[in-house]
């Protein structure tokens, strides 16, 4: 599971520092790779610039990744033909159709407003954690940080 931080300078001098770094990472058109320490365990971390910040993405040591043909080694080998590709492209056109219209299809006021409050949940949900967040609740000392 992918696991996105927004990272954000600490204290007034780490600003330029974080900056700089930031603007070097977009420039060079490069992804950036540190280690953090959270819940008492260290982690890999790619580090890509966003907007004015940054965006930290917990990564997996390989140890950690287990092999793929443990899990696909008893799938088929099966010819997908063009004709089977287009079909399944069409009915997926023809069944994508709006949260609106999807909204309109049901029938109670009661269906919609739960619909609403389940869209809501996931617009909110669905939003990266803060590094600074997972940091101070830790007690462990944010990246970038210019004070220590």
């Amino acid at each position: 599971m992918i696991r996105p931080y927004y990272l954000v300078p600490d204290g007034r001098v780490g600003h330029d520092a974080f900056a700089v770094i930031r603007e070097t990472i977009r420039e060079m058109n490069k992804v950036a790779i540190g280690r953090v320490v959270l819940t008492n365990r260290e982690h890999i971390i790619a580090l890509e610039p966003l907007d004015k910040g940054l965006m930290g993405t917990l990564l997996r040591y390989p140890y950690e990744v287990r092999s793929a043909e443990e899990y696909f080694d008893d799938i088929q080998d099966v010819k997908v033909t063009k004709d089977m590709l287009d079909l399944a492209r069409h009915i997926v056109n023809l069944h994508r159709p709006s949260i609106s219209s999807r909204l309109s299809l049901l029938s109670s006021p009661i269906d919609r407003e739960s619909a609403e409050r389940s869209k809501k949940r996931r617009r909110t949900t669905n939003r990266p954690r803060s590094l600074d967040y997972r940091l101070a609740s830790s007690g462990a000392k944010a990246p970038f940080s210019g004070t220590g």
